[in-house]
């Protein structure tokens, strides 16, 4: 019975492989020369790989906005409002900026832990 389970299954082997000679477990297994160009070709597309892109993306981003904190920032805004006849109307001007004050303390170690999520990506 084991003699025909063991012949059963060469025929089920040699229906897909073909003839092939006898097999043994003592001969040494053909030597795997993978195409390395091929494998090299499709590393950027490997499916755990592309997560890679958006992240390294986000961490540029990242560190543009710290190396911007580093500048100081203005801006100004003019509103106009029309109210009530008993009130007169109303003209606003807003003027706003930021000063990067002790840069070394607060600016620097933001910018270098961000540089430092870039290279590590």
């Amino acid at each position: 019975e084991l003699q025909a389970g063991v012949e059963q299954a060469r025929v089920q082997l040699r229906r897909w492989t073909g003839d092939q000679p006898e097999l043994s477990a003592e001969a040494e297994p053909p030597p795997l020369r993978p195409d390395l160009a091929r494998l090299l070709g499709g590393l950027d597309r490997h499916a755990e790989l592309l997560a890679f892109n958006p992240m390294l993306a986000m961490a540029r981003a990242d560190l543009s906005e710290a190396e911007a904190m580093r500048q100081g920032d203005w801006g100004w805004e003019v509103a106009y409002g029309n109210r009530a006849r008993s009130f007169g109307d109303m003209v606003s001007f807003q003027l706003t900026f930021e000063l990067p004050v002790s840069r070394a303390t607060r600016q620097e170690p933001v910018v270098a832990s961000r540089r430092e999520d870039v290279e590590r990506l």
